[in-house]
Parts: structure tokens; C-alpha cells; sequence
């Protein structure tokens, strides 16, 4: 292997996560042969790219985060060649986080921001218990930032600077990173930079995997790699991936944790690999992963946790084929045949056989009513029950802990003395289990929160992402499944409505656009550009409604049907000038008519009056003449 003081790249180009996030990470040049060395870089060496405005661009389409508002800033918990991580508590929330920024001038380079953008998007694609979560991610005045999970444990990379790890716990640690990396692979995240410095741990021990700036989509880069770039961390890169970045897949980085695993246990640098410092019952298994073709090597993270497990599991199972009849196995006191329990200690000489059940002497390997193979049996249990805890540990991965400690209770109920160490082993499981629980409600019960605030604000689409987040089985509880559904509902209105919007403008369907805009502004009402569409929709019917009046005026209506529209009008529109102006001329018009009603009725009723006063004088002339 080459040097690795040759490999050693320029400052620039270390990774943002060497620190812990969480941790107190003060280092010096010569731990780093512990996994701390500088991640490799492709393109950061270069300075070409700064100042270019890329960076900024690609800076301005972050959401703005007002950083004091929602934060207060408690220090700083380390820095990298790229940028700083920082201590800070969440003022809504009342939670710890870590803030990580990009520093200085490398806000301004297109390579450094998309690995920014990298870390956020890989880590916010995966929700699992044993990878660092991603609460936000945007931009302050400073530039880009990730508001991430605060571990308060700090590294492995600290823990492993006061020694080697027992093998139990090195082992339990590698599995479950196994686990969240076969949740990164199924989602086609490779991470390229899997190392002490890189794993976190929570105060009771458990591991949590972060800074994915280097990492990949599986078939894909994004550009961001070159062909015969060095990516990662030279003692702990793959042969591949030393050769060539872009060649590396999911075995590259198990074969990263392979070596982390060999670091754990031997307390020893990976640089030179020995597989005889590694307990014969391992060393096979890490062996095989870090065979230096890919092909020879474990295919998926589950197989090699699977063989890790068994691995851990072989003990001595098995009777010494010669042991004499009659000498009790337990404190080798001679005993005669008929004896059913032994002189020297007490205990049985007779056992039942693990087939049929029959009793049978202590020392016969094979029962002598049924033929069944003792050790064969021993060896098929305890396959049982170790398939028993990786179903458990499926359910878990997949968040149904109910499903998950049931079959964890199962293999503890196993009452045979060859299992114990796998009762143990369940037992242990069991309080990691819990412990995943316990955070994973934790987080649900923080993104129901922040989805419920961004539902409040009618931001639906976000509300429904972070619902989504939450593993299925976890939504049974506090109505989290018909919140999910009322906000999906929501989005998928607002998406229809936004076509029919669309459509209807252009197709001038004003009425039919009336009732679109309302619908939205009820499930929307704080949105700019469609209270501003509600506005000019007002006021087209504005003037449609001043223009029906007009002619209904001009129309030959009676002056109380014209005075009834303009009143009907002014109702609406009690401001508009037009109206009132109108209102105005058709009571003067009434008023002019009323008068000159007036007067021809006075002219009426004088012309009637003289009428009949003439009859009367006729009547009367007449009266008088035939008196005569």
C-alpha cells in the first residue's frame, strides 16, 4: 500500500464530518492514524471555482432560515477543512441540534455546496434509527446550513483513543450499522467515507452513522465525481475505491466497516490488516468482507451482519464422543449406570432427548428411542432462534416493535442451558430495541408536531412530507394516519385546482375560475398570487354588474325597477362612485317624475272639478226655468 503521507490531500479538502456531530473534537496530527485522517477530495484542491457566482446561485435557491429566531446558539462543537458544527437548541421544539455551515469563502464553491446538498438530501431520504436525522436545511445571511440530530455520545473515533472494544460490543455496533446501511444501499445511497470519525454514538453506546457529503445515488454522481478520483479515507477505502471513486457500490462500504470492525476490536489501524488479532470466530467473516475483490466479498450488508452474528454465536455446543459411560459431565464423578442423579454433584444423569422427548443418559450422544442426532438437534435449535432474532430485528428495521418483541420474548421463553448465550444475546436486543423505540417516538412525535405547524399554514405539501417520514406502523397512534389523509387530500385538491385555475384562465371560463379561486383561498387563504387572481375576478364582476346596470337604465324599465337595480348594486359595491352618481340622476328622475305627476293631477282633478261645477249651474238653470 502506498504511504499514506503521500495520499494526504490539502486541507481544503476535508471532509465536514471528521468531527462528531455532538462531540468535543479537538484533534491533533498524530491521532490520526485512529480514522481521522482527512477525507480525499476531487475537484475542492482546485481554487478555480471560487468567486464564480455558482455557489451563490446555487445558495439563493436554499429556503431562508432565520437562524437567531428560531435558535439559540450555545457554541461551537468543532470545525473541518470545509466548515464548523455548532451547538444550538431549537426554541419551538426544546431540543439539542447540531448546525453545520459551510465556512468562508468555500460558500462560493459549486463542488463544496453540492456536497452540502448531497449530505442533506441522502440523509433526509432515510429515516433509521442508527443514521443522524436532518431536521432543516437552507441558508442564513452567512450561507448554507443542516440543522441535524445532536448525539451527545461523541465518536468512535474518541472512544477508540481509550482502547480496543470488546468483542461483543464491537460486533453489536457493526451489526446495527449494518442495518442503516442496508437501509442507505435499498436506497441506492453509497456513503464513501464509512470510519471512526464518522460514527456517533448516543450516550448508552449506540451507533449512529453521519456525514454523507460524500455520498453517492447508486448508477449516478451527479457529476460530482471524476473518473479516477480518490474519494474518502485512505486506511479505510476500499481497493476500488482507492483505484477510482465512481467504481465504488454497497461492498465498498462494507468493506469499509469491515475494517472500522477490525479497528474495534484489535485497537490497530486497518492500514496493514492481521487477520490472526481477530478471535478465530470473526476472523473468517471479516476476512471475507475485506477480500480485495468486491465479487468474493459479502453481497449486502444483511448477509454480512447474518455471518457476524453466527460468528459470535458459535460456542462449544457439542458432547465429547468419548466421555465415559456412567462420568457425570459436569464434575466428572464416576457414577453406576443405573444412578439417575450424580454422587459427586447432585445433578441429573438422565436428560430427555431433544426430538422425541424420551429420557436418555447424559453422556449418549445419539437417543436410543428415536436415533436422533443430540448434537444435530442442539445445532438446528439454535439456528431456530437465532432466525428467530433476525425476524425481530427485520420488524424492527421496520419500526413494528410489537412484532419485534414478540419474537425477542420468544427466544427468551427457550429454557435449554446450550442457549443461554442467545437468550443473552435477545436480552441485549431487546434493550437496544427499546431504546429505538423510545427515540423513534420521540422523532415521530416531533414531526407530527412540525407537520401539524406546516398544515396550520396551509402548507400542505410540506406537512405531507413530513407525515411521510414517519415509519407506517408508527401512525396508528394520535391520529397521525387521519391527519396524513386529511393533508394528502389537501395537496391533491390544491393540485387539481391549480390545473383547473391554470385551464380556466386560459380558456377565459371566468365563472367557473370564480369558484376554483374561492376553493383554494379556503384551503390557502394567506397565498399572494391568488388573492391577487380573487381581487381582479372582483373587480371584472365589478364592472360587469356597473355595466347590467347601465343597461338595465337605459332600458324602458319603470323608475322603481331602475332605483331597485342601482340599490341592489350599491349593496355590493357601496363605494363605487359610478353607482352612486347613477343612484343620484335616477332619484332626481324620480323625483321630476313624481312632480310632474303631481301637477297633471292638480290639472286633472281642476278640470273635473270645473266640470261638474258647470253641470251643476246647468242643472240649476234648469230647475229654475221649469219653476217658471
Amino acid at each position: 500500500m502506498t504511504d499514506d503521507s503521500q495520499q494526504q490531500p490539502d486541507k481544503l479538502e476535508k471532509s465536514l464530518g471528521d468531527q462528531a456531530t455532538g462531540a468535543d473534537v479537538s484533534r491533533a496530527e498524530q491521532e490520526l492514524s485512529l480514522g481521522d485522517q482527512a477525507t480525499s477530495g476531487d475537484a475542492l484542491s482546485s481554487l478555480s471555482d471560487l468567486g464564480s457566482g455558482l455557489g451563490e446561485a446555487m445558495d439563493a435557491d436554499l429556503p431562508l432560515i432565520d437562524l437567531a429566531a428560531r435558535y439559540q446558539i450555545e457554541g461551537e462543537l468543532g470545525q473541518g477543512g470545509m466548515g464548523a458544527v455548532l451547538l444550538a437548541t431549537d426554541r419551538q421544539l426544546k431540543r439539542k441540534v447540531a448546525i453545520k455551515r459551510i465556512l468562508g469563502s468555500l460558500t462560493q464553491s459549486k463542488t463544496a455546496l453540492q456536497r452540502f446538498v448531497t449530505e442533506a438530501q441522502s440523509i433526509a431520504a432515510l429515516n433509521h434509527f442508527n443514521i443522524v436525522q436532518v431536521y432543516e436545511f437552507g441558508r442564513d445571511a452567512e450561507g448554507p446550513l443542516l440543522v441535524l440530530e445532536f448525539v451527545e455520545g461523541g465518536s468512535l473515533l474518541e472512544k477508540l483513543k481509550k482502547g480496543k472494544l470488546e468483542v461483543e460490543e464491537a460486533v453489536d455496533i457493526t451489526c446495527q450499522l449494518c442495518d442503516a446501511l442496508g437501509k442507505a444501499h435499498g436506497a441506492g445511497i453509497i456513503h464513501r467515507d464509512i470510519k471512526p470519525a464518522n460514527i456517533l454514538l448516543t450516550e448508552d453506546g449506540q451507533p449512529k452513522l453521519t456525514d454523507f457529503g460524500l455520498a453517492r445515488q447508486d448508477m449516478t454522481d451527479h457529476g460530482q465525481t471524476q473518473a479516477g478520483a480518490v474519494l474518502g479515507t485512505i486506511d479505510f477505502m476500499s481497493p476500488e475505491q482507492r483505484r477510482d471513486a465512481t467504481a465504488t457500490d454497497a461492498r465498498s462500504d462494507l468493506w469499509s466497516l469491515a475494517a472500522t470492525l477490525y479497528q474495534m476490536i484489535t485497537g490497530s489501524s486497518p492500514k496493514v490488516i492481521r487477520l490472526d488479532q481477530l478471535p478465530e470466530n470473526l476472523a473468517s467473516v471479516i476476512g471475507k468482507m475485506l477480500e480485495e475483490n468486491p465479487d468474493k466479498r459479502y453481497a449486502s450488508a444483511e448477509e454480512f451482519k447474518a455471518e457476524l452474528r453466527k460468528g459470535l454465536a458459535t460456542v462449544a455446543t457439542t458432547i465429547s464422543a468419548d466421555l465415559v459411560a456412567g462420568v457425570c459431565p459436569a464434575c466428572s464423578a464416576t457414577n453406576e449406570l443405573s444412578r439417575k442423579f450424580c454422587r459427586g454433584c447432585g445433578d441429573p444423569l438422565e436428560v430427555r432427548c431433544l426430538s422425541c422427548d424420551q429420557e436418555m443418559p447424559v453422556w449418549e450422544s445419539f437417543c436410543g428411542a428415536c436415533g436422533c442426532s443430540q448434537q444435530k438437534e442442539r445445532e438446528r435449535i439454535r439456528q431456530k432462534l437465532l432466525d428467530m432474532i433476525e425476524t425481530s430485528l427485520t420488524f424492527s428495521r421496520e419500526h413494528d416493535y410489537e412484532q419485534a418483541f414478540s419474537q425477542m420474548r420468544r427466544v427468551q421463553e427457550d429454557l435449554h442451558t446450550f442457549t443461554e448465550d442467545i437468550r443473552q444475546q435477545a436480552a441485549k436486543q431487546i434493550e437496544l430495541m427499546t431504546a429505538q423505540q423510545i427515540e423513534q417516538h420521540r422523532l415521530r412525535d416531533q414531526l407530527v408536531e412540525l407537520a401539524s405547524d406546516r398544515q396550520q399554514n396551509y402548507d400542505y405539501a410540506a406537512a405531507v412530507q413530513l407525515f411521510e417520514k414517519i415509519p407506517a406502523p408508527l401512525r396508528t397512534d394520535n391520529n397521525i394516519a387521519t391527519q396524513l389523509l386529511a393533508v394528502q387530500s389537501s395537496r391533491r385538491e390544491i393540485a387539481t385546482l391549480e390545473r383547473a385555475i391554470r385551464d380556466r384562465l386560459k380558456n377565459k371560463q371566468l365563472d367557473k375560475l370564480w369558484v376554483s379561486v374561492k376553493r383554494w383561498l379556503e384551503l390557502k387563504p394567506n397565498d399572494p398570487q391568488v388573492q391577487k387572481l380573487m381581487k381582479q375576478l372582483l373587480q371584472h364582476q365589478q364592472r360587469n354588474r356597473l355595466q347590467k346596470l347601465k343597461r338595465g337604465i337605459a332600458a324602458k324599465l319603470t323608475v322603481a325597477e331602475k332605483f331597485k337595480l342601482i340599490k341592489d348594486y350599491l349593496a355590493l359595491y357601496p363605494n363605487e362612485e359610478e353607482a352612486k352618481q347613477l343612484h343620484e340622476d335616477i332619484r332626481r328622475q324620480a323625483m321630476s317624475d313624481h312632480l310632474d305627476s303631481e301637477q297633471a293631477e292638480k290639472k286633472r282633478r281642476r278640470l273635473i272639478l270645473g266640470g261638474i261645477g258647470g253641470m251643476i249651474v246647468l242643472i240649476i238653470i234648469l230647475i229654475i226655468s221649469n219653476n217658471l
